[in-house]
């Protein structure tokens, strides 16, 4: 917050300001810097967008564009690829929408260090593009909350989201996941990805895995939250009470529902390599059920699976389309509680909640 911890006196206001008073944070739509390392360092000629590391380094939080007539500031993921005794491409597959914030939002930028780098930043060229209604300036859309169930400029509670109905889906989605091993429950096996940056477990009724970013900022909301993440990241299987505790079954649903909505809103504007047309009706759903069991950069129609090996990608889309034509949804909405708060130390590294 900015002039916390003034004091009267303006010999003690130095001392007692934050660390965070009068730093900015530049976004990466407009200024670019140096990435990457070993051969991949030469992959988009080493040039990724400014942003911050707060969650680890397997992807990139970028502050895209600031928006003074509403007050907001929207952000994005960007990912890298690394590759074994060749390096590290730079933070330059995104964007991937992420929060939208508004003036005195508590917003998460990781650990502060007073250590100042040389690297330069140059401009990207980019120009500001007029916001439609549906979509950030950034010309992706706003990424919906967990905890409002809303974008900034509509709700989605109650409602279907592009023909498709959110209850529906996540019942689907539920049957394929947890059906019969405990449903809100349910807790996976250990497993890492990624090339092992991200480990974690499959948590309650979605399988979600623990370092899936809508988890994570609601879990590490709690307390004890970020030690929690912590613990399952190494290994450690929860218990029903403690999954209940820090995962319950409100904020399950919240996280899939906000996850899935994205997902539609993305997907929706991505072309079916089957049809060479965008993916609509069916076709969406069985892309947007892949997406949450491979993640989001999983191969259309793929034929990978998860550690399990029950169901490749196409065949998980086809089953969970046949599970949404014969799910009732009861379309009740969602409330939010505990608050939600942004500023916290987390361990989640990736937005794939690929297994």
């Amino acid at each position: 917050m900015e002039n916390t911890g003034r004091s009267d006196h303006l010999r003690w206001a130095f001392h007692h300001r934050s660390k965070l008073e009068g730093k900015q944070w530049i976004s990466g739509k407009y200024q670019e810097v140096e990435g990457g390392r070993g051969i991949l360092k030469a992959v988009n000629n080493g040039r990724e967008p400014t942003g911050r590391l707060p969650f680890g380094k397997a992807f990139k939080v970028v502050v895209m564009e600031p928006d003074e007539t509403t007050d907001t500031v929207d952000t994005a993921l960007f990912f890298r690829f690394c590759a074994w005794r060749m390096g590290c491409t730079p933070y330059f597959i995104g964007p991937v929408p992420f929060f939208s914030y508004k003036v005195n939002s508590l917003i998460f930028v990781g650990n502060l260090s007073e250590q100042r780098t040389n690297t330069t930043s140059l401009p990207t060229g980019a120009t500001r593009e007029p916001k439609a209604s549906t979509t950030n300036r950034t010309g992706v859309r706003e990424k919906i909350n967990p905890c409002t169930f809303s974008n900034g400029s509509q709700s989605i509670t109650g409602q279907s989201l592009s023909g498709i109905d959110l209850r529906s889906l996540s019942n689907a989605i539920a049957e394929i996941e947890s059906a019969g091993s405990g449903d809100y429950k349910a807790v996976g096996i250990h497993t890492c990805a990624d090339g092992g940056l991200n480990c974690g477990r499959a948590l309650g009724r979605y399988q979600f895995m623990s370092y899936n970013p809508y988890a994570v900022q609601l879990i590490a909301a709690k307390p004890g939250g970020k030690e929690f993440l912590s613990q399952v990241e190494q290994g450690h299987q929860p218990t029903e009470a403690e999954l209940f505790k820090f995962f319950p079954p409100a904020d399950q649903d919240r996280a899939f529902m906000a996850d899935m909505a994205n997902k539609i809103q993305v997907t929706q504007e991505q072309i079916d390599p089957a049809t060479g047309q965008p993916f609509t009706g069916d076709r969406l759903i069985e892309r947007v059920a892949q997406k949450h069991f491979g993640g989001d950069y999983s191969k259309v129609d793929g034929n990978g699976s998860d550690a399990l090996g029950r169901l490749s990608l196409k065949d998980y889309g086809k089953t969970a389309l046949a599970s949404y034509r014969n799910s009732n949804s009861d379309n009740g909405t969602l409330t939010c509680s505990p608050n939600v708060n942004s500023s916290y130390i987390s361990t989640a590294k990736n937005t794939e909640n690929g297994r």
